[in-house]
């Protein structure tokens, strides 16, 4: 299975580690991002663990708490891009052209504006790291005095880190910090450089930061005017110019699979013939990463309405898992039908573990609030989800999934039905219709 098309929250974070060039723990930020239902509750403490803690070592304390509303700023504007955009019809190469040129770089320069307005503005494209050496250093008063006692591999660095032919290492900012620190304690009755070596430090950090992620793409698509969504519908429109033929079966196989419509007397058969050929289609076209989430759905639906809800809990959980940084606010529907299966007596009980991770991804994005409020994730049940909202998810069985539905004559036990309230919304969700070339 290949890489959704948005990056997951904790690839996000691995991703600023890596342009901060921070020695934390990367194997905590490792094991979370194969993780597709990484508890939300992780986000804020492998921050702390793989940002925060690091730079206060090699950076400062300030510096830290920076990074820390940075990185929390825009993971949670980032949540919302994710909630809010389908991008099924786009890989990650396609989508991280835009994404980083258009709102990644964009928002950290903006975030970093009143640090420094001149390297950090929206508006400039040179590299960061270029500005901060013309804007403190070679600037400063005393520079002619300090740059004959830096050795030519320190000038070499100074002169590749301006060009942008490589990005100054940790060790190596620190290194240049220090000498300029001891040049200035130096030179105690005149000021040595342009700004407090600490400053300087600090600075030269959070370009690199941002130069990591320009590095990434041409300078001719930098686009400070927060044009990504335009870019977005773009780059979509472009290829949906040519829908692939499978596009009205797959239609047709939705509708026949849809809970609300009657089905006609040879649907099972039908059903089964249909998902049998789309799929070998999409295969053959070398869609399968685009629609997988749709397939799985589909065989979801099919068991439900062949009355395996064991089965089709295991197609929602592959279908919810593919879907996640996909689908845009698809996924909110997709997570009630896979909610209702989950919460049924499978077996001999409900699978709280998926409901668990329904649960999270449902706090993440924004579709439900946390109804228990442990600090620290938690792999207990308890934890996650009251006994009250299996009975909730439950009451919802008969408004998702009419008798109608079912191939075969089917009445929901009146024990099902009678636990809890029924879902206010329930008819809402009953609208999702998915967007086959997003």
């Amino acid at each position: 299975m290949k890489k959704s098309p948005f990056p997951s929250v904790f690839e996000l974070i691995r991703e600023f580690v890596k342009a901060l060039d921070m020695k934390g723990d990367n194997n905590k930020i490792d094991e979370l991002v194969k993780d597709p239902f990484a508890h939300y509750r992780n986000i804020k403490i492998c921050i702390e663990e793989v940002i925060c803690k690091p730079a206060k070592t090699y950076i400062s304390e300030d510096a830290a708490h920076t990074l820390q509303s940075l990185v929390l700023t825009l993971i949670e504007s980032y949540v919302e891009l994710v909630r809010t955009n389908t991008v099924i019809s786009l890989n990650r190469d396609e989508l991280n052209e835009i994404l980083i040129s258009h709102w990644l770089i964009p928002n950290l320069k903006s975030y970093l504006l009143d640090i420094d307005d001149e390297i950090f503005n929206p508006k400039v494209t040179a590299r960061c790291i270029n500005s901060v050496i013309e804007n403190y250093i070679e600037s400063s008063p005393n520079w002619k005095d300090i740059r004959p006692s830096l050795s030519k591999d320190e000038i070499d660095r100074i002169s590749y880190w301006k060009r942008g032919e490589h990005l100054p290492s940790t060790a190596y900012i620190n290194e240049i910090s220090a000498k300029l620190i001891q040049k200035q304690s130096d030179k105690e009755e005149q000021l040595a450089l342009s700004a407090p070596p600490e400053k300087i430090k600090e600075l030269l950090h959070l370009a690199r930061m941002v130069d990591y992620f320009s590095n990434k793409v041409k300078p001719s698509q930098y686009s400070y005017g927060g044009q990504f969504l335009s870019k977005l519908r773009q780059k979509q429109i472009e290829k949906s110019k040519s829908l692939p033929a499978y596009t009205t079966s797959l239609t047709e196989l939705y509708k026949l699979l849809d809970p609300k419509n009657i089905k006609p007397e040879n649907a099972n058969q039908l059903v089964k013939a249909k998902l049998i050929k789309i799929e070998g289609d999409i295969n053959s076209t070398g869609h399968t990463d685009r629609h997988a989430w749709l397939i799985e759905l589909f065989k979801a639906r099919y068991n439900v309405a062949s009355q395996d809800f064991k089965k089709a809990n295991t197609h929602y959980k592959k279908s919810v898992e593919l879907a996640i940084y996909r689908v845009g606010h698809e996924l909110e529907s997709l997570i009630q039908e896979a909610f209702v299966i989950a919460a049924l007596d499978i077996g001999k009980r409900p699978d709280k573990a998926f409901l668990s991770q329904l649960k999270g991804l449902s706090i993440l994005f924004g579709y439900d609030i946390p109804s228990v409020r442990p600090e620290t994730p938690s792999k207990n049940f308890s934890d996650n989800v009251e006994d009250w909202e299996i009975d909730l998810f439950k009451s919802g069985a008969n408004a998702m999934f009419p008798s109608s539905f079912f191939f075969n004559s089917f009445n929901w036990k009146n024990e099902v039905l009678n636990k809890g309230p029924m879902l206010a919304t329930m008819a809402d969700f009953l609208d999702f219709k998915p967007n086959f070339s997003g």
